[in-house]
């Protein structure tokens, strides 16, 4: 069985892309049913989607963003690594994925929507 935790496998296996934020990623759930966006273009978007996500060294998440909704993020395998978070009010939070409960890594991290994250 090939290692779980090259990259180049993980990318073939998971049938991974680019994402324009850093990293690749791959659709795996797209919800039929949609939520009204009147400031996008098309006006509306699927109420929940669900992606497999993969940073790496040579594609790091490297800028401030920000999204609408909610987001789960959950930590699967590899390194550890830092999202620093800004609430709507201005506060600055650090939280590590990972899974070194002992050191305060969490395996997963909820991002409000309207938080801005890097």
């Amino acid at each position: 069985m090939a290692s779980l935790g090259g990259k180049q496998y993980l990318i073939e296996k998971l049938n991974l892309t680019k994402h324009i934020e850093g990293g690749y990623f791959s659709e795996t759930h797209r919800s039929a049913d949609p939520i009204s966006t009147p400031d996008r273009v098309d006006a509306s978007r699927s109420v929940f989607t669900s992606i497999f996500y993969l940073l790496t060294d040579d594609r790091p998440m490297n800028h401030l963003h920000r999204n609408k909704s909610d987001i789960m993020h959950y930590f699967q395998a590899g390194s550890a690594f830092s999202y620093i978070l800004v609430t709507p009010d201005g506060e600055l939070r650090r939280v590590k994925l990972g899974m070194d409960l002992e050191a305060g890594e969490l395996p997963q991290l909820l991002v409000p929507g309207g938080y801005w994250k890097v």
